[in-house]
């Protein structure tokens, strides 16, 4: 009971973005439990790597980073078949709050993949996929673009596809069946045997295949369950993978994939609002979380979106902005263009020293503002922005000095502010990290 209760407090925090609520939660049931004594969480229990390893992710997304990660590396040792995706995802944070880059595409995108891979229910999977693709990208090393396209495709686009969301014309119900389990082919197989054997009468007549022809397109629980379609969470992950890799030049902003992802999001909001009004704050609203407010953004303009203040919608502006000018043209002049972009940048930086109760979970949040200053703030070849870029990036490099790819960054930045110096001192260190290195068909 205390496992579930925790399992649906964290998941609250997640969609809240709140860091605190996350730590508190897992801090209440970890000093419950200990308080109890010989009645307290025991490794014979069952269920006890399971709830050491939202214990893991609770005190990961608050901070505290070395009992997290001692945490979760206890529970997967314990059972990693049960905990395994929880506690990769507590893995994932801490490995993003300290830049351990190699660690993290091991975990994420190597061997530990097998850890996740069955955790499917909602989509988990791909969102701890996606992760992983950012993390290979961390390493700019080559062809890591190529292996995080792959990522993005086979856990995001094929979802797009199979449900009809990509086209914006989602289906009614599932266009496949589940897949059958062993026990129900070796049933058939073995009453067909029979049946030929014995001279019995097969059970199964002409007018039942008929029949079951007719009704092949009516779908099960278990079918609608095999191919849900996508939820808001998981086009909000595929939003952000997206952008990251237009940000790396992986993908060009005039790629198909944004295009059906747009369809997706116009589709998803607008059977949202079909079904409820996400407008209005009473109990019976479907209210998107704030990661999905401000991903929807990017395809989306903010009055589209279910209502928001404070930093959520300072965020919402700026990368609604920061679409818009992915997908401009160039036939708008220059000088607009540019002020367009610093006027991202300062939206950026606005919502940045907002102080309102939205934080924002790191490994989510983080990533896709600093990547957004640094390229916007280059676009607008504006000094004031560059200087903002700057300051935002050397944060970076003294929060996660092990990462290759807030070097990198850094690099670019100094060298757009004419410090060569800097500029190749940052690269080096980006070098000695890791950076560059890997290859198209490691991964």
């Amino acid at each position: 009971g205390d496992a579930l209760a925790l399992c649906f407090a964290i998941d609250l925090a997640s969609a809240l973005g709140d860091r605190k609520a996350a730590l508190r939660a897992a801090g209440f049931v970890a000093s419950y439990w200990q308080e109890r004594g010989d009645r307290g969480l025991r490794p014979s229990m069952p269920g006890y790597s399971l709830a050491l390893s939202w214990i893991a992710l609770g005190f990961a997304a608050g901070g505290r980073f070395t009992d997290a990660e001692r945490l979760a590396e206890r529970a997967i040792y314990q059972d990693a078949k049960t905990c395994g995706p929880v506690a990769t995802w507590a893995f994932s944070h801490v490995f993003d709050a300290e830049g351990r880059t190699a660690e993290a595409i091991s975990k994420l995108a190597g061997d530990g993949v097998k850890y996740y891979e069955e955790g499917g229910l909602s989509f988990f999977d791909g969102r701890l996929a996606s992760y992983g693709a950012r993390f290979l990208l961390d390493r700019e090393g080559h062809g890591e673009g190529r292996s995080s396209l792959r990522i993005y495709d086979t856990a995001f686009d094929r979802v797009l596809q199979y449900s009809g969301y990509a086209n914006g014309n989602p289906w009614s119900q599932p266009q496949r069946r589940t897949p059958r389990t062993r026990r129900e082919v070796m049933k058939e197989s073995a009453k067909s045997f029979l049946g030929q054997v014995f001279g019995g009468r097969n059970e199964e007549t002409l007018e039942d295949v008929v029949r079951d022809e007719k009704n092949q397109g009516k779908a099960t629980l278990e079918d609608v369950l095999a191919w849900m379609p996508p939820t808001p969470q998981l086009l909000a992950d595929a939003s952000f993978l997206l952008l990251r890799l237009t940000v790396n030049g992986s993908v060009l902003p005039s790629d198909q994939r944004w295009a059906e992802l747009t369809k997706a999001w116009t589709t998803s909001l607008s059977s949202m609002l079909d079904q409820h009004n996400i407008y209005d704050e009473g109990p019976d609203s479907a209210r998107l979380s704030h990661m999905a407010i401000i991903a929807a953004s990017l395809m989306c303009p903010p009055i589209a979106l279910p209502h928001s203040e404070g930093r959520v919608f300072l965020l919402s502006r700026a990368f609604s902005l920061f679409g818009q000018l992915l997908r401009s043209d160039s036939s708008q002049p220059a000088d607009e263009t540019k002020k367009a972009w610093a006027e991202v940048v300062k939206l950026l930086s606005e919502a940045s020293s907002s102080t309102d109760d939205f934080e924002g979970w790191d490994i989510e949040l983080r990533p896709a503002i600093d990547q957004a200053i640094c390229f916007a703030a280059c676009k607008s070849q504006d000094a004031e922005s560059l200087c903002i870029a700057r300051s935002f990036n050397s944060l970076g490099v003294s929060l996660r000095p092990n990462c290759p790819e807030e070097w990198y960054r850094y690099s670019i930045v100094l060298e757009a502010l004419g410090d060569d110096v800097a500029a190749e001192d940052a690269r080096t260190a980006s070098v000695s990290l890791g950076a560059g290195e890997g290859g198209a068909g490691v991964h």
